[in-house]
């Protein structure tokens, strides 16, 4: 079975300096549809969010992109 990972991106940059406010901050509902379409198409998909998890490394995403067959 084909694997893909779907990343939501760091929150480096999602507020603005002279306003201090947030640009956005939502869950990664596109990123969701995705991967339950690809897994409706006999996928396996995984979604990292990177803003949920400030922890992650980015040798850890790349660990994880290292075994998918398709990376978004």
């Amino acid at each position: 079975m084909p694997k893909a990972l779907l990343i939501a991106p760091s929150p480096e940059g999602l507020v603005a300096k002279k306003t201090r406010k947030f640009h956005r901050r939502f869950p990664p509902l596109s990123l969701l549809i995705i991967a339950s379409m690809l897994q409706k198409a006999g996928w396996e998909a995984d979604v990292s969010d990177l803003n949920a998890n400030h922890q992650i490394s980015p040798k850890q995403v790349t660990d994880q992109a290292g075994d998918a067959d398709m990376v978004v």
